[in-house]
């Protein structure tokens, strides 16, 4: 039991059978906090990257939820199964040959900006309800395509009938649904075998911890300044502290005065002073505002 660690940021190689949610409440017993989010969910069945806030860290976890993600996935052609992964039950079969130059001349489609419908399994909300709520009393949901964005889709290996893929893509994406209109569009039928999500933006799965690690007190915690590495920073003069911790407003001259607003591009920016994280801001053709007040 841990009772010092109050901030920051843990990156979690989740395991295969434990939800998110799972996860989230071993980490509360074993580093004796409650104030502790992720930044986007796994699937049970899937294993890999989740990016975990503590106590006031909590606030950034938005940001990190909109970060591009990059997976390797493994799909099973020749059934298609209502929950789209290998935990569901079958619904549709193919008993023919699997020819991987038709997989190859479809996979192309499921690249750039594509239209997607979330599984029916998912936790998207549909009037107040999970998806999956709904999909669990045989009814089904009323999802909404979605556009999201493929930018890599390479083959890695096909040892018939599992087709394993390396994934690079935007927020928001289920790998489930491309797995399941793949095999729809080859006639081959499939569902989403295993996944592992290796990266989140610039976070990487081979830097982080497992609960054992964290049981043993062997695991690391980045700062939240550190954490934000996707944001560029501007260091404010000291007086400014108080200001900002207050939420008071951005004084734009201060900006001016320091040359610092004609370089900026429309965006988000972390303001610190060395290097300890006070607030982000929104910049937007001249104006400020606060996003968050750390």
């Amino acid at each position: 039991m841990y009772s010092n660690i109050q901030d920051g940021i843990l990156l979690i190689n989740k395991e295969k059978n434990k939800t998110s949610f799972q996860i989230i409440a071993e980490l509360r017993k074993i580093l004796n906090i409650k104030k502790i989010g992720h930044s986007g969910t796994l699937d049970k069945n899937a294993t890999g990257l989740l990016i975990i806030g503590i106590g006031r860290s909590t606030k950034l976890l938005k940001h990190f939820t909109k970060l591009p993600k990059k997976y390797i996935a493994e799909i099973y052609f020749g059934k298609q199964t209502n929950t789209d992964d290998a935990n569901g039950i079958p619904i549709k079969s193919f008993n023919g040959k699997i020819d991987l130059n038709q997989i190859k001349s479809n996979l192309n489609s499921f690249k750039g900006k594509i239209n997607q419908i979330p599984p029916d399994y998912s936790a998207v909300h549909i009037d107040g309800k999970r998806s999956y709520q709904i999909a669990k009393k045989n009814q089904k949901p009323k999802l909404k395509k979605r556009i999201v964005e493929v930018n890599k889709l390479k083959i890695i290996s096909f040892k018939n009938p599992f087709l394993k893929l390396d994934i690079e893509c935007s927020s928001g994406t289920y790998i489930r649904s491309i797995a399941r209109d793949l095999g729809i569009k080859t006639g081959y039928y499939a569902y989403l075998y295993s996944l592992i999500r290796e990266k989140i933006g610039v976070f990487n799965l081979k830097k982080a911890d497992n609960l054992k690690n964290i049981n043993s007190g062997n695991f690391k915690i980045i700062s939240p300044f550190k954490a934000l590495k996707d944001i560029d920073s501007i260091e404010i003069n000291k007086n400014y502290i108080n200001d900002i911790k207050n939420g008071k407003k951005i004084i734009i001259d201060w900006f001016k005065e320091n040359n610092i607003i004609k370089n900026l591009n429309n965006g988000y920016y972390k303001l610190h002073y060395k290097n300890k994280l006070l607030a982000i801001i929104e910049f937007n053709n001249g104006n400020f505002k606060y996003d968050l007040v750390y």
